[in-house]
């Protein structure tokens, strides 16, 4: 029911009831036998990404951060703790971004480039996270053509990434674009903090 009370507080659009919802429910997990199963780094993350769309990125850094922080003595495998490792960075990269530091968040972008062709085969998965991360710092710089070329090939089957392209599209006057791939996410019904 916490992730159903957040989400609740998101469509209402009170991201502060939303934030207090999910650090309740981090407290929570966190005395649950659950934590030894499974580190609360995906509550910290839902935190994180709230705090980061709502213009809080400081808050989101830290929230990234302290989610982090509950990886490396856990359980998961190294495989696991790499890819929140790379979450890590992919998110820093986003706040950094949204606070202007352009410079340090390519340098995180440049990291996750580097850990993704360090991975061979396994690490191909992720380009398309890859594309994510750079069309998201591209838009931000108002770089439009350039958001546009990376977001393509990001996840389209993701609402938020779907959405970041229609913002390059209508930023770069491609009304037509934009609109028919608006229209396309108010179809989804799956819900999610980023819907």
């Amino acid at each position: 029911p916490n992730y159903g009370l957040a989400y609740a507080h998101m469509y209402q659009g009170d991201t502060k009831a939303a934030l207090k919802q999910l650090e309740a429910y981090e407290a929570e997990y966190r005395r649950s036998p659950q934590q030894q199963n499974f580190p609360a780094v995906f509550i910290w993350n839902s935190i994180a990404r709230v705090n980061l769309e709502s213009g809080k990125a400081e808050e989101a850094i830290k929230a990234y951060q302290n989610g982090y922080d509950t990886i490396p003595g856990s359980n998961l495998d190294e495989v696991q703790k790499k890819t929140w490792l790379g979450r890590l960075h992919h998110g820093k990269a986003r706040a950094l971004a949204k606070l202007g530091k352009r410079e340090e968040a390519w340098k995180e972008a440049e990291l996750i480039k580097k850990m993704i062709e360090e991975g061979g085969k396994e690490g191909e998965q992720y380009w398309p996270a890859y594309h994510y991360l750079v069309g998201y710092l591209k838009l931000e710089a108002g770089d439009y053509a350039k958001a546009i070329e990376h977001l393509k090939q990001s996840d389209q089957t993701d609402p938020f990434q779907k959405l970041l392209l229609a913002r390059a599209y209508e930023k770069a006057g491609d009304a037509g674009n934009a609109q028919k791939l608006f229209k396309e996410i108010t179809q989804y019904n799956q819900l999610t903090l980023e819907r």
